[in-house]
This record gives structure tokens, C-alpha cells and sequence, in this order.
């Protein structure tokens, strides 16, 4: 059976094949050609071969046909215009058409072809990040490269010249780290006995591996970029141009060497700089341990610190128990001298000698110390000898640390506690904010412990104390030098290795250890001891190795530096000079990173990277910066260096300027941290200074657009302006924008080092595809049959006319003019902030609907929008219509009568918090208390002064609330509007809700067809219920206009049997009432 579908296809329910012969009745012609195809059962016209043998003409009608046993059937076509889009599918298949539009410009050479045309128009400069070639890419690089596509792509089709050089990041560990676990590399010695020829050359093949791969990828995703002239960090003249630019910086004593403590990954055997110890944080149980400290030196005469307003402090309201007699003592003498520990816990402690020795000798026999005799010991302040009681407590979450462990460290400022502790007869000394940390974790009781002393922590300085292991006391003069309390900021009140973090021959009894391994062998040596106090877990936030993902160290280490830290207000300025997208992200996260930014540590106890060009004698007595190839050959004889890299450089030695007496000088063995080199691309992808001028660099520095993702701003963002505000003093870059990171399906970030590539669910895909390019694919196909329906309609072709579109009044195109920001287009701002209003208003009403569980085909009768002031209403009526058809809603009015609503005020938390800190606490309920007043001044003014602080617009959320009582209409408001709504039913309005859903059901009905608006069909119903009928005819407009074409309500059920040409008919129910809908050919 042959039953019409559209009018590019027919249909069939067997499997003949079926021939057509088309007939055009104007000129009598008859063809009968097989320009149809057979796909699933469909029989497809061949629509650009019947152009190619009736030019003119289309096919315009298909009719049904009453013999559907024979094979010929006829076509019938009319004269008309070519179409301007003819086979725009309702369901396209994207994939397809992707690679369709890919392999069209892969065939034209569409990329090299749009610079070609654009060689001699005005530069857009873009930089791009070179990524670590060291696998696939990662779905973060693909949306950074999407970004840049469509910026640069904008930029080219504004007039400019675009250069887009793809950029590899070829050196440091992310290369490295890939060989060491392809080559089951563990240690540096393995490395070594490789030697640094074979590992930098494996190191180099994986790099150019990988890069094809890149190609790949990239051109799959449709990013047009230049890979035939890319830049790589290994190329000689990269690597000559990240010379100059340290000699550079040397010249201008930026560079020094410094042996510092630094975070140091036991897996890659290098130091890392500080802005890559924070690329990696994670949560990660580790051993949570206190351990006291037993004090040699006498506990001093200590101001003690006491104020009134300390009896009102949370911690010492809920342990005044403890505070009782300490306060007491102190309101009653606070000159010192009388002291608390002298009579206040006598009853406790009034030990004789004979006690005290057996105290000593049974609870207290690891506390031998070098003090005095102390016979005589009591709680007597004046009593020196007590020092051999006092243990100062420490907490860490690494143990392996304590063997090497050389002072003790306090916060000055800080106020510390010294408590007795009864039941063992020991003085502990801790600060007094982590008192109820620790009687949790010692599970002490209350009445247990007395506070003796309370008091800053600077009078805890030089003291000296006992160390926990012997190992380095003898050495070093540490036993004069070390062991004894610091004072530093760094203190908070929260919360010796060799080069692959295994102990060495100096601590015996754990040689030859990891570090991580030896935590349970040192606590139980504690134990023994009896130092360790608690023996606990916790997850904490620590840091890893961003490559390895292994736990970092600290350790002492020579390296080299950049001085930054001189030059911060420099990085702020010319920071002010650049745009982000978005603007928080250089207002906050950034400019907090580079105002307080530490000398960068620039070198690398690696070997693929590129060598620091020092050349120095054994005591850095006389040291030489090689700034170039040309220089090095010139200071060491050596001709035609070709390769830059360690295996090649590293034997060659330098004449000593002092005279040949002296031993030559040797390159020192670091090379350059990889974000040194990325840092240095602005000027190494052209090889500055050496391949272009100076007048030629500045025009292609700064750029003028790059893209990275978040992370970037602690990597390549910074290491780029460092650099540049050091040579140059101007940033690096004009604009920047800065995506957020890809996150898998879980919420998680996606590491590539862990191989996460695929970890996304399918739906979400889908979801894009759905929710983002379908409704502009959509949009397209309904203005492609605007297009088809003008020209059939005017028989005349549709020129587009982009002069008329710019000029036109419709409010939702100067909405959409305006908020793309067209440069050919005056942007009325005006209209921007209406349209947003009237999103408001829409949102608003849905919300009420749907509280009151009305469908939006439900029309209801009115919608009022309140606003205080009647100035805001201007314009309105250019958009009431949209609020009436989104909504459904009859009328629409505006009303500045404000009396039935009331205001209240609270505090905007998430602006406060940052502004006020702790102390939002003691605004927060005044604002919230704010009378109708006040709230009316603060309105007007747009900022109020509250306990001298002045708050502004942002920092207070006004609330409407209303007070009407009609059950039949319902109220919302935001933050400056309400809108009400009338449910009131009726009947014009059930009717309205009747029509509404019967066009729905045809609606429905043509999409199952496969039908479009273009179709030549008519349709009909036919209503068995004569005063529904009625009621459909008086909606008879209503159902046009809801359709865009007209529907026939049939009068006389004979006259449905008397329809000819009829292919579907259905019956369907509406509000309990029976309709019969009917199609039929034109």
C-alpha cells in the first residue's frame, strides 16, 4: 500500500519496488526515470536529478492514489522558482554531517586557503599554550582548543590576520615520568646506569609519538590550527631563545643560587617550585600523632597574661572549671608576685623528697634531664629545678620527620598554657587554643588537670629540650646549635632523606627505609620512650607531586631561584592592564596568587629539559652565563653545536678567565623547570633575539588574545607574566579567557596522568546535543521553511537582506542585535534590561502555576506586574504580547501600587562574609531588624550605615512579601518586582483550554506524520457534541492562530463522508467530548 508522507518521500508497506513517471501537464512531457531510492522501506525522490531533468520546476503536490495494485503512479508538478533550501531533515544525523564538513575543508585546504586570503590585513595576535605531549589529549585541552578555535575564527572573519601555530611542551617530567614507567625506572642510579644519552633519546621519541596523535584529535574536533608550522620546547632555536632570556634575567641579578627547604617529590628526584606544590592537593589519611618534648632549660618567670574579658570567651566559659583558680589568683594580684603555682594547687602537689623520688623513679624514668638536684620539687614558681616537669607538646601527621627533627617552633603571639596533669604527676605546655583538641584526644578529664601559667609564646623562645633521637646530636655542633624553641607566623592554630626519600646511613636503625614505611617503627620507638601521647589518624589536605601523584617532602636543597618577590607590586600593575574572562578570576584568584609571590625556583635536578646555562668552577668562585650557541662556541672553541640537551653539552668545558692555572669550568647539572621554557614561548617561537628584530618582535608582543583552563592561572598564566613584567615590564597578553575544568560524572576532576579519559556518562552527551544544537539546528530548519513557505507562496526568490535586518523594529531582534554586541549594530541597552524583566515575569508566573498545579494550556484570565516605580513599566507594552503567549495569559497589566506588599531585609552572606569576616556576627541581626524606614532610605540612597560599617547595595537582599488574602489569586516576587495571578475560572476560559488542547492533539498528529507547515494537506474535525461545537467555533481564530493555518469544523457528519482524497483520520477525546480528526490532500 502507497499512503503520501511528504513531499520528498513516499512510503510503502511492501517491498516492491516501485517506479515513477512524472508527468508535467504544461508541456505534455513524460519521463519515466528511476530517480527515486530505497531506504528502509522508504522511497526517497531523488530530488536533485529530478532538477538536473526539469530544471524549474519541483515537486510540488504528490497525490494518494486510488489503484495502488499497479506499479505506475502519478506525480503532478508545478512551475516555480528554484527553492532556496530543499531536504532539511527533521532528524539529522550530526555525526555524518560533521564529517562531511570536515572532509569538504580537509579537500579545499580551507585553513591554509582563509590565511592565504588574509596574509596582508591587520594582525590579531593569539599565543597557544604549548600542551604536555605525553598522551591523548585530554577533554580539558579540547575545550581550552574549542575556545580558541571560536575566538580566533571570530577574529579572522572580522578582517584580521590570524596566526595560529600549534605549540608542543616536549620537556620536564610529564615526558620523563612516561619513560621511567615505561623502562620500570625507580631511582636516579637507574637513570645514570642507562645514561643520559639513551633515557634524554627515548625520552625525545615519545614526544614525537604522541604529537600525531594531537594532529588527530585536533583536526577531528574541527579546530583549525598549524601544525606543519608548530613550535617544540626541544627544537635548538626554542631552547637558544630560553637562554636569552635567563641571561636576562641574570644580567639583571634576578637569578640566585640558594640552599632552602622546598617541596620535593621522591619520585622525580627534584625539587618543584611553589606554584606547582599547590597544583595537586588532595585528602589523604596519614598518622596524627602528639609527642612531648621534655625542656632541659628552666621554665621562666612569665608574665602571666590575663584580661576581664577573657571570662566571657567561649573556652573558658565551658572549661572555667579549669580556669577557676587561675582567675581567681589573678584578679586578686596581678602584679606577679604572687604566683598561681605557689598555693593554689598545694592540695594536689605537697610531695616530700621521699614521694618525689619514687614518683620519679616509677611514673617519670624517661625524664632524666640535665637540670639540678630536685629534692625539693613542688608547684613553687621561684623553684627552678621544676623544669625537668615541663613536656611541650607537638602534633604532626609525619613521623618520619623526627628523627632529623633539630627545634621546636611557636607562635609568638599565640597564647600558651601550662597544665599540671595529676593523675601522672607531668606539666605540659600547649596552646591554649588546641586545650580542647587535646582533651579529646588524651580523653583527660576535667578534674584531672589545673592551668598553672598563662602566657604569650614569646617567652617560650631559646629554651632548650631534649631530642627524640640521638642521631645528629653529636654532629654539627647541634648539640650547641639546635634543639631548642623558635618563634614564627607560620605556626597556625588549625591544623634527612636522600634524592628518592629513603633514609640514609645516618639514622642506623632506619637505613635504607621509605620514609612512608618508616612512620609505624619511629612511633613505636616513642612509645618506648614514653613520648608518644596519642597515636591517631586524620584526613588532611596535603600535597602531591602534580605528575607523579605521589606525596611530596620537604627538603633542605640547593637550587636556583628567580627573585619575585621584589617585583609583586610590578605583577599587580601590569596585571591591572590586562581583561579576563571572567573578571573574578583575575580579581581574586590571581591577583591574591602575584601579590604574594615567592621567588620561583626555576631549576631541576632532571635531565630532558633544557641545560641552565651556567659554567661555573667547583667553589662557584667564578661563574659564567652563556646567553647563546654562538657565545658557548666562542668561550669553549667547540664548533657547530647542534643539539642544546644534556647528553650533548654537559662534557663541554669552558677556559677559566683567570688564566690557564685554574681548573676549567664546568656547566652545573640542573636544567630548567618546563614552565621556565612555556613561560619563555612569547619569545623562543620566533627565536628572539636571534632570527627577529626587535621592531619585528613588539609586533607580535603582547598577544592579543590567549585561553587556558583554571589551573592556569598558578602555571602558564604566571610564569608568562613573571617573565615578561622581568624583561619587559608590561604583561604578556591584552585578553584572556579562562574556562573552568572538565569534571567526570562523579564531580571529580579528570587527571590524564591517571589515564582518566573516558570517565563520562553517554546521556550527558546526549544531553548537549539535545538541549544545545538541536534548537539552533532547529531554529535553522524553521527559517528555511519561512523561506520555502515565502517563495512558494510569492513565486519569487527570498534574498537575504542584511541592511533590512538591522533596521527592523522587532523588539526580540534588537534584544538579540543588542546582546551579541554587533559592532554594525547601535546596542541599546534599554532593550537588553527589558528583555531580561520580562524573563523575570515569565519565570515568576511559572513558578505560580506550577504551585497551584495549573497546566500552562490552561489560559488564565490576568497577570498584574507591581512596581514602585511607574517609569520602570516603560516600554512594556512592546513585550506584554511574549508574556501573554509564554504564559497563557489573556491581559496583561502594569501597577506601581505597592500597599499590599510589606518589605523585609537580610544580609547578602556570600558579599558580607568576605567584607566582615567574623564580625558579621554582630551586624547580621540589626539588618535583619531594619524597619520600614530604614529599608525605604537604604532603597533610595542604595547604602546605609549600620555600628559605623557602610553597607551598599550588594550587602543587603531586600524581600517583598504581600498580604493578599484572595483565594483565587497568588502572588511572587524577586528582588524588585511582584506579579499576581487571577485563577479565576470560567467558561470562555475552559474553552480557550478545549481549543488549546485539540490543536495539541493535531499538532502531535502531524509529527507522527512526519509532516511540515509546508505540507499540502488540509485538515478537519468533526465535534459530536453540538454545544462543544459551538463553543470550538467561537475558538475557531484561537485554533488558527495557535496552528498558522486553518482547520475545518465540520458541520453535518455526512459531510465527513462526502471528503475525498482523505489518508488519515483519528479519534480523539477533549474534556470528555469525542472529536474525529481527518487529513486529506490539497
Amino acid at each position: 500500500m502507497l499512503r503520501f508522507v511528504n513531499e520528498s518521500f513516499l512510503k510503502v508497506s511492501n517491498k516492491e519496488l516501485v517506479h515513477i513517471n512524472i508527468h508535467i501537464s504544461r508541456n505534455n512531457l513524460f519521463f519515466n526515470k528511476r530517480i527515486i531510492r530505497r531506504v528502509d522501506n522508504i522511497i526517497r525522490v531523488d530530488i536533485d536529478r529530478l532538477s538536473y531533468y526539469i530544471s524549474g520546476y519541483r515537486v510540488n503536490k504528490l497525490l494518494s492514489f486510488v489503484n495502488f495494485n499497479k506499479r505506475i503512479h502519478t506525480l503532478r508538478l508545478e512551475e516555480m522558482v528554484t527553492l532556496t533550501f530543499t531536504g532539511i531533515s527533521d532528524n539529522p544525523n550530526i555525526v555524518e554531517e560533521e564529517e562531511r564538513i570536515l572532509k569538504y575543508w580537509e579537500d579545499i585546504d580551507a585553513f591554509n586557503l582563509s590565511n592565504e586570503l588574509s596574509k596582508n590585513k591587520k594582525p590579531y595576535i593569539f599565543y597557544d599554550g604549548p600542551p604536555f605531549a605525553t598522551g591523548l589529549p585530554h577533554y580539558g585541552h579540547l575545550l581550552a582548543g574549542i575556545i580558541k578555535d571560536c575566538v580566533t575564527r571570530y577574529f579572522y572573519q572580522s578582517n584580521f590576520y590570524v596566526e595560529r601555530r600549534f605549540g608542543w611542551d616536549c620537556h620536564g617530567l610529564p615526558v620523563e615520568y612516561e619513560i621511567e614507567k615505561e623502562n620500570n625506572i625507580n631511582k636516579r642510579e637507574d637513570i645514570l646506569n642507562m645514561g643520559i644519552d639513551v633515557y634524554n633519546e627515548k625520552c625525545r621519541g615519545i614526544v614525537l609519538k604522541y604529537s600525531k596523535e594531537w594532529v588527530a584529535t585536533v583536526q577531528r574536533i574541527g579546530r583549525w590550527i598549524d601544525f606543519k608550522n608548530d613550535y617544540k620546547t626541544m627544537d635548538k632555536s626554542f631552547m637558544e631563545s630560553v637562554w636569552w632570556v635567563f641571561s636576562e634575567l641574570y644580567k639583571n641579578n634576578y637569578i640566585y643560587k640558594s640552599f632552602k627547604v622546598m617541596p620535593y617529590s621522591c619520585k622525580c628526584n627534584t625539587p618543584i617550585s611553589n606554584f606547582e606544590l599547590n597544583l595537586n592537593y588532595k585528602d589523604t589519611p596519614d598518622p596524627s600523632i602528639i609527642i612531648s618534648f621534655i625542656l632541659c632549660s628552666d621554665f621562666p618567670k612569665v608574665k602571666n597574661v590575663y584580661n576581664i574579658q577573657d571570662d566571657i570567651q567561649p573556652l573558658v566559659q565551658k572549661y572555667s572549671v579549669l580556669y577557676d583558680c587561675y582567675m581567681k589568683s589573678e584578679k586578686c594580684d596581678t602584679s606577679n608576685e604572687k604566683h598561681a603555682d605557689e598555693d593554689i594547687y598545694s592540695d594536689h602537689i605537697n610531695v616530700n623528697k621521699n614521694n618525689n623520688k619514687n614518683n620519679n623513679s616509677n611514673n617519670n624514668n624517661n625524664n632524666n634531664t640535665n637540670c639540678n638536684d630536685n629534692n625539693n620539687i613542688n608547684l613553687n614558681y621561684n623553684n627552678n629545678c621544676y623544669a625537668q616537669h615541663c613536656e611541650v607538646f607537638a602534633w604532626t601527621t609525619t613521623p618520619w620527620t623526627l628523627p632529623s627533627n633539630l627545634a621546636l617552633c611557636v607562635n609568638e603571639h599565640f597564647i600558651y598554657l601550662r597544665v599540671y596533669h595529676i593523675e601522672s604527676q607531668r606539666m605540659f605546655i600547649f596552646a591554649e587554643c588546641r586545650l580542647e583538641w587535646i582533651m579529646k584526644e588524651l580523653k583527660w578529664n576535667v578534674e584531672n588537670i589545673k592551668i598553672v601559667n598563662r602566657f604569650l609564646g614569646s617567652e617560650l623562645k631559646e629554651l632548650k629540650y631534649k631530642p627524640l633521637f640521638t642521631n645528629f646530636y653529636e654532629k654539627h655542633n647541634f648539640k650547641e646549635r639546635a634543639y631548642k624553641i623558635i618563634a614564627d607566623d607560620f605556626v597556625s592554630d588549625d591544623a634527612g632523606t636522600d634524592w628518592n626519600g629513603y633514609f640514609t646511613n645516618e639514622v642506623e636503625e632506619l637505613k635504607d627505609m621509605y620514609i612512608k614505611d618508616a612512620d609505624n617503627v619511629i612511633k613505636k620507638k616513642l612509645k618506648e620512650n614514653n613520648r608518644l601521647m596519642s597515636n591517631n589518624t586524620i584526613v588532611h589536605s596535603y600535597p602531591f607531586c602534580w605528575r607523579s601523584d605521589t606525596p611530596l617532602i620537604y627538603r633542605a636543597i640547593p637550587a636556583w631561584f628567580v627573585r619575585v618577590s621584589n617585583s609583586t607590586n610590578k605583577l599587580v600593575e601590569n596585571n591591572e592592564t590586562t581583561y579576563w574572562i571572567p573578571a573574578h578570576v583575575k580579581e581574586k584568584k590571581f591577583h591574591n596568587w602575584i601579590k604574594d609571590a615567592k621567588d620561583w625556583c626555576i631549576s631541576r635536578n632532571r635531565y630532558w629539559g633544557t641545560p641552565i646555562p651556567i659554567w661555573c668552577d667547583e667553589k662557584m668562585e667564578t661563574v659564567i652565563c652563556v646567553e647563546s650557541i654562538k657565545h658557548l662556541e666562542e668561550l669553549s672553541g667547540i664548533k657547530n653545536i647542534n643539539d642544546l640537551h644534556r647528553h650533548y653539552i654537559d662534557n663541554i668545558e669552558i677556559k677559566n678567565p683567570k688564566g690557564d692555572t685554574y681548573p676549567k669550568l664546568k656547566r652545573i647539572p640542573e636544567v630548567f623547570d618546563c614552565w621556565f621554557e612555556s613561560g619563555s614561548m612569547p619569545y623562543a617561537k620566533v627565536h628572539y633575539p636571534f632570527s627577529t628584530e626587535t621592531n619585528d618582535f613588539h609586533k607580535i608582543f603582547p598577544a592579543d588574545f590567549i585561553a587556558e583552563g583554571l589551573d592556569q592561572t598558578r602555571g602558564w598564566f604566571y610564569t608568562l607574566l613573571v617573565i615578561s613584567t622581568l624583561l619587559f615590564n608590561k604583561a604578556p597578553f591584552k585578553n584572556l579567557i579562562c574556562n573552568g575544568l572538565v569534571l567526570a560524572s562523579d564531580g571529580k576532576k579528570m587527571i590524564a596522568v591517571r589515564a582518566e579519559n573516558l570517565k563520562f556518562q553517554e546521556k550527558g552527551v546526549n544531553e548537549i546535543v539535545k538541549s544545545f544544537i538541536l534548537p539552533y539546528y532547529h531554529s535553522f530548519r524553521f527559517f528555511s521553511q519561512e523561506v520555502t513557505r515565502y517563495e512558494t507562496t510569492n513565486k519569487m526568490q527570498f534574498l537575504f537582506n542584511t541592511d533590512y535586518i538591522y533596521k527592523n523594529d522587532n523588539i526580540m531582534d534588537q534584544w538579540i542585535f543588542s546582546s551579541l554586541q554587533n559592532d554594525k549594530y547601535i546596542i541599546k541597552y534599554e532593550f537588553i534590561e527589558l528583555i531580561e524583566h520580562m524573563k523575570d515575569v515569565i519565570l515568576l508566573g511559572r513558578n505560580l502555576r506550577e504551585k497551584r498545579k495549573t497546566p500552562n494550556k490552561k489560559p488564565l484570565k490576568s497577570l498584574t506586574i507591581l512596581h514602585k516605580n511607574e517609569s520602570f513599566f516603560k516600554h512594556f507594552d512592546r513585550i506584554s504580547n511574549y508574556i501573554k503567549e509564554e504564559l497563557n495569559i489573556l491581559n496583561v497589566e502594569y501597577s506601581n501600587d505597592i500597599s499590599c506588599l510589606n518589605f523585609s531585609a537580610i544580609p547578602n552572606f556570600k558579599k558580607l562574609g568576605v567584607k566582615l569576616g567574623y564580625n558579621i556576627k554582630n551586624i547580621q541581626n540589626k539588618i535583619k531588624n531594619m524597619n520600614a524606614e530604614d529599608i525605604k532610605l537604604f532603597q533610595q540612597n542604595k547604602q546605609i550605615i549600620i555600628d559605623n560599617i557602610l553597607l551598599e547595595q550588594d550587602d543587603i537582599i531586600i524581600q517583598m512579601n504581600h498580604n493578599i488574602q484572595n483565594d483565587n489569586t497568588e502572588a511572587i516576587s524577586n528582588n524588585y518586582i511582584t506579579i499576581l495571578m487571577d485563577f479565576t475560572a470560567d467558561q470562555q476560559l475552559e474553552n480557550m483550554a478545549s481549543a488549546r488542547e485539540i490543536c495539541n492533539h493535531i499538532q502531535k498528529i502531524r509529527k507522527n506524520l512526519s509532516l511540515n507547515q509546508n505540507s499540502p494537506v488540509l485538515m478537519h474535525i468533526y465535534i459530536y457534541d453540538q454545544t462543544f461545537k459551538n463553543h470550538m467555533l467561537n475558538e475557531n481564530e484561537y485554533i488558527k492562530k495557535c496552528l498558522r493555518r486553518n482547520l475545518n469544523i465540520i458541520d453535518l457528519e455526512k459531510d465527513v463522508q462526502n471528503l475525498t482524497d482523505k489518508f488519515f483520520e483519528e479519534k480523539i477525546t477533549v474534556n470528555e467530548k469525542e472529536v474525529l480528526v481527518i487529513f486529506t490532500n490539497q
